[in-house]
């Protein structure tokens, strides 16, 4: 299941940032988050991580569980799903929640990821987001050459999908009101 995934070493070597302990200093996020400061050993690693989870990935999507019609992702989650929808032209959609910025991706994996995306993609963005500014969250829509962009009031997150959340996915799957239902908690 799915849900396995996020045992595995792959997702926890690339996807978090942490301070030491006794860190006296806020820990420069920006930094972080754009990879600065590793040392060649640490960056190797993020980029292996990194082209193991792409390969993961496809290999799902391909060997396992065919056919899929699309793939979405928040956070680092929607920077990977970013990378396999460069890399899978046979995809029909890529929905992106508020991606890791593209830059992101380290330069040195040792597998190719075009610099633009062809399938049909739906970027939702928080317009309060607190880990991401607005540049950065334009980051993978930039690279994307059939989008819709839909911003939210809330932050880092998959909004609630109701009112015009809804109502945009529904375009942008092309889905009727009665096919596509959307359950909310009471």
């Amino acid at each position: 299941s799915a849900a396995g995934e996020y045992g595995r070493e792959s997702y926890f070597g690339w996807g978090l940032v942490a301070a030491p302990a006794d860190a006296g200093d806020a820990l420069d996020l920006a930094a972080a988050l754009s990879g600065r400061g590793l040392s060649a050993e640490e960056e190797a690693g993020r980029a292996a991580a990194v082209s193991e989870s792409v390969r993961h990935v496809e290999c799902w999507i391909e060997k396992q569980h065919s056919p899929i019609s699309g793939i979405c992702g928040i956070s680092d989650g929607g920077l990977i799903a970013a990378a396999v929808a460069a890399r899978s032209p046979s995809l029909q959609f890529f929905i992106n929640f508020c991606s890791m910025p593209w830059e992101r991706l380290p330069t040195s994996m040792d597998l190719e990821v075009p610099q633009s995306i062809t399938v049909p993609s739906l970027h939702v963005l928080g317009r309060a987001d607190e880990l991401l500014s607005a540049a950065q969250l334009l980051s993978v829509p930039s690279r994307c050459e059939n989008m819709t962009m839909l911003w939210h009031k809330g932050g880092h997150v998959v909004p609630l999908l109701d009112g015009a959340v809804a109502a945009a996915l529904r375009r942008f799957l092309g889905v009727r009101s009665a096919t596509l239902s959307i359950v909310q908690a009471p």
